[in-house]
């Protein structure tokens, strides 16, 4: 589960700041709906199996538990190599600065980044840039306001 293991890493070295719960808005790889299924049990945004009851019960929406793409998604931006995760972290800036518009989510201190970018383009875990190596395809990048 590289997804996985990519957030426990970022969780790991973001412990003493954060914490999986505090999550107030998320972006996640998403060229495909089970790949951002996967995505939300290996965050731990909901348990195993039950990805696809959290999407039903409006979790991932503005007004959810964890509103998740906020601007549509790479698939809705075009999934554009090499900008996807850049779009990404952009859309996250906003919501952390409560600039986001009608796309803004309720009191967002803590955001987080999921992608599957380019091999060895990213970092596996992560806070502030800081992850543990070059991650393959898989990282996880925490942002935060505070």
């Amino acid at each position: 589960d590289p997804i996985g293991r990519a957030a426990r890493e970022a969780y790991k070295t973001a412990d003493h700041f954060f914490r999986p719960s505090q999550v107030d808005v998320a972006q996640v790889y998403d060229p495909f709906p089970i790949r951002e299924l996967i995505a939300y049990e290996a965050l731990i945004f909901c348990k195993k199996g039950e990805g696809g009851k959290w999407v039903e019960e409006g979790k991932t929406m503005l007004n959810g538990e964890i509103p998740v793409n906020t601007d549509g998604g790479l698939t809705a931006n075009g999934l554009t190599i090499g900008s996807s995760t850049l779009a990404q972290v952009y859309e996250l800036v906003l919501q952390l600065r409560g600039k986001a518009g009608d796309r803004q989510g309720p009191d967002v201190k803590w955001a987080l980044q999921e992608c599957g970018g380019s091999g060895g383009s990213g970092y596996c875990g992560g806070i502030g840039g800081i992850g543990f190596g070059t991650g393959g395809n898989y990282f996880v990048n925490i942002f935060t306001n505070e």
